[in-house]
């Protein structure tokens, strides 16, 4: 999709929690101001709803600790040394190391020691 696509609404990437026959996903709706939403959470399944409760407190505390931090993404090849990566979340792949950082924005994220 275009930039066009989302005119008016937020970009799509739905988070979503699965346990067993259980899902919840985020949800979005516009709460009146012009480019303000209101994020939410939708429970199927026998555990649905404690997985949307539990989505929900992700939320809230990505809203209180995280909001205006800006994400950092980087892939690696497999076998990249740890002390090469940032000590941030790792994602190991089978051809790639996935590292992902957070930092508030006005800081600036180090680059790994290379």
């Amino acid at each position: 999709m275009g930039p066009a696509a989302h005119e008016g609404r937020p970009p799509l990437g739905i988070p979503t929690l699965v346990d067993g026959g259980s899902f919840a996903y985020r949800t979005v709706r516009a709460a009146g101001a012009e480019d303000h939403y209101e994020l939410g959470a939708v429970g199927h399944g026998p555990h649905g709803r404690h997985l949307a409760q539990r989505l929900v407190t992700e939320i809230r505390t990505w809203d209180r600790e995280y909001r205006g931090d800006r994400a950092r993404i980087e892939v690696h090849p497999a076998g990249t040394p740890d002390r090469q990566l940032p000590a941030d979340r790792r994602i190991e792949r089978r051809h790639t190391r996935i590292t992902t950082s957070s930092r508030p924005c006005g800081t600036r994220l180090e680059p790994a020691n290379r």
